[in-house]
Formats: C-alpha cells, structure tokens, sequence
C-alpha cells in the first residue's frame, strides 16, 4: 500500500478571482505545480537568497513546464514560508534549519499483513477523544484487506533541541485571506484529504526508524510531532496560518506499531 501526496484542489472556501493575479494565489494549481513546489523545497537548503534563489527557481520552473515569468513571484513566496514562525514560544523557521539537521524525502517501506478496516478502528477509536480530528477518519474508514507493503516518502525529517520532527508541503489552494489558513479551515482540509491518517502512517515510519538508529529512543523524548504547511497560507505577517501541528503520543505511536506488525508478530 502507497499513500500518494498530492496537492488535490478543495471546494474553494472563496470563489477565485476570475482575473489573473501574479501572486502565489494566482499560480498554477494541480499535480505539476505543487510537485514543483516540492522540488524547490527538496533542493533548497532554505539559506538561500537573491541570486543564489533565483536560480534554483528559474531552472525548477523550466523543469517543470511553468513560464519563468513566476520567478520573482515564487521567489518571493519561498522567501516567506521559510521566514514564518512554526511555533509561537520558540518563533522556529524552516531557515533556522541547517543542511545537517534535516533528511528530505526520506523513503520508508515496511509490510502489511492482513491489515484490515475494524483492525484499524478499534487501533484508533481509543484515542479519538485526545485527538478529535481523528474521529471523522475513524467514521470514514473503509478498505479492503490489506496484504504487502506499505511505502512513501516523507517531505522532511528534521531534529530540533534533541526532538525529531517530520513536515509535509501542501499547495492546496484554500483562499486568499489569512483566515482562510487559521485552524479551522486547516482541519476541514486534513480531514477531506484524509491527511490525519498520512500523518499517522508516516510518524510511524519515523518511529520505526527511530528505534533503529538511536540505543536509547524514547517517544517521549525524542518525538517532535508533525508539520503540515499549507504554503499558499504562509507569512510572516501571518502567524501560524498554514501551519497545522500535531504530536501523536507514545501510545498512539506504539498501538499503531502493534496494528501494523505482521500476523504472529504481534
């Protein structure tokens, strides 16, 4: 099983603008444009600036079939996701980040075996309570019975006073307001896209890896929590807006690790 990442567009919350706009709102949505916007995230070392950025912009667009005429605008736009505070007590950044605390796309593949919906829910449903949003995962679970692995690429894995976190770009395009990126609307689009249960299946991959690389991990310890950064909402001027943060517990970590293990594993 492979949970793809895409940047699907959401029912608007605004009616676009029918008129171009040159600005981060106005560019280009849908598989290829946020797939840019992933690369330019993967091969920038968030440092950054003027020349040096423009040309990383410049070649990625090109590769990617989008009129360099975004440049500025997309250089810009870099510029000031990399600058907005990801936490409000430590005011952290993506450009506080260097080459050496972070791991981009780190690709995970572990086996599933006979994994199936009621598995799965009743993993869940005990922890629905500490994390609402989970709950409307939970209602909606249904698959077939699953056999084989379960695979994917994290965004970005990074480290932090001792903690370990991982982050996920998304472009999706919610609005041109910054309250169309506060809490509310960011749990309306995780919900829709189910990126709750992303989440979980790769803070699992992470805890796994973990376990494996650090003699004395402990998720309470070392486990940071997860990033999804909804770019088109991210300012400075902003706050957290498109920024949705959570820290599945070392209960939940390991209840998930329990459910995923294969049949006579457990």
């Amino acid at each position: 099983m492979e949970l793809p990442d895409h940047d699907a567009p959401l029912l608007p919350v605004e009616t676009p603008n029918s008129e171009p706009r040159q600005d981060r709102f106005g560019f280009p949505k849908g598989a290829n444009a946020g797939t840019c916007l992933h690369s330019l995230f993967e091969h920038s070392d968030f440092q950054q600036q003027n020349e040096e950025l423009n040309v990383l912009v410049d070649k990625t667009l090109s590769q990617f079939g989008i009129d360099t005429e975004w440049s500025a605008t997309v250089s810009s736009w870099l510029e000031a996701v990399v600058t907005t505070s990801l936490d409000k007590q430590c005011g952290l950044t993506l450009r506080d980040l260097p080459p050496h605390q972070r791991l981009d796309e780190m690709a995970f593949c572990f086996p599933v075996t006979h994994l199936t919906t009621k598995r799965l829910k009743d993993t869940l449903l005990p922890f629905v309570a500490d994390y609402p949003i989970l709950n409307a995962i939970v209602k909606s679970l249904q698959f077939a019975d699953l056999s084989g692995f379960m695979k994917g690429f994290i965004d970005l894995v990074f480290a932090q006073d001792g903690r370990f976190y991982l982050a996920d770009y998304n472009s999706n395009w919610l609005g041109t307001r910054a309250e169309n990126y506060q809490q509310a609307p960011l749990d309306e689009a995780m919900v829709a896209h189910s990126y709750p249960l992303q989440y979980l299946i790769y803070s699992l991959a992470l805890h796994r890896y973990l376990k494996t690389r650090l003699p004395d991990y402990d998720p309470e310890q070392h486990s940071g929590g997860v990033y999804y950064l909804f770019i088109r909402g991210m300012h400075p001027d902003w706050g957290q807006a498109g920024v949705y943060f959570e820290r599945p517990s070392s209960a939940l970590l390991e209840a998930l690790d329990v459910c995923m293990r294969e049949v006579g594993d457990v």
